[in-house]
């Protein structure tokens, strides 16, 4: 809460004839040649067959050529279903590089004054799923505190590029400031124990439409919504 804020092949012979000899028909197997035309010293054999080697020295060309520095196919179909989920109601958090899969939570916006001056008091729950975040209209050193707030939270402060701060302990009904270590630009709280379970600690990176700021890789498009 805020302040609370990719030849040829000969048949077999004919046997022998007894008798007066003969001239024997000779069987050869038909072999099939096409015309043949050089590029470069490179034989091709019927047009067709020269542009489908034409095509396959493209692609090759092609598959060959890295994309972007810095970027693989991979990293771009993982940027790509990274920016699918860019939303203002959920936030994404990728806090390592291990095999689960990073937590997304609904989140409820805290913009005005007023409602970050209330925050989450007087909630008796929230899902697990759930958390609420306040984003600010100039970055500040923030500080907040429990008063009036029933749920144990995870208080995490966010810097205006989306990269996690540091995470504060939020003790029900405790008037004790809770501070951010660095200037803000937002604050995500969840229910306590979020942060311990998903490895969310100082450099973890948050998505969101709010943070403009953020890495390439974790900036949702400008025509992601932000307050829809």
């Amino acid at each position: 809460m805020m302040s609370r804020v990719g030849s040829r092949v000969s048949a077999p012979c004919a046997p022998a004839a007894t008798g007066p000899p003969e001239t024997a028909p000779v069987f050869t197997a038909p072999v099939f040649t096409a015309p043949v035309s050089t590029v470069s010293g490179v034989g091709l054999r019927r047009p067709e067959t020269r542009r489908l080697w034409f095509l396959g020295a493209i692609i090759g060309l092609a598959l060959a050529v890295p994309p972007a520095t810095g970027q693989t196919v991979d990293s771009l179909a993982a940027r790509a279903d990274r920016l699918a989920i860019c939303g203002s109601q959920t936030v994404t958090i990728f806090a390592g590089d291990g095999p689960a899969a990073p937590p997304t939570y609904r989140v409820e916006l805290a913009l005005t004054p007023e409602e970050q001056r209330r925050g989450l008091m007087f909630r008796e729950r929230m899902d697990a799923d759930a958390g609420m975040l306040f984003v600010f209209d100039q970055p500040r050193e923030a500080s907040f505190w429990m008063r009036n707030t029933f749920i144990p939270l995870d208080i995490i402060f966010i810097d205006t590029a989306g990269r996690v701060l540091n995470v504060g302990e939020g003790v029900p009904f405790s008037e004790a400031s809770v501070r951010s270590e660095g200037v803000a630009g937002a604050v995500l709280e969840l229910n306590r124990g979020q942060a311990e379970a998903h490895g969310i600690g100082p450099g973890a990176q948050l998505l969101h439409p709010a943070f403009r700021a953020a890495p390439g890789d974790f900036r949702c498009p400008p025509a992601a919504p932000f307050t829809d």
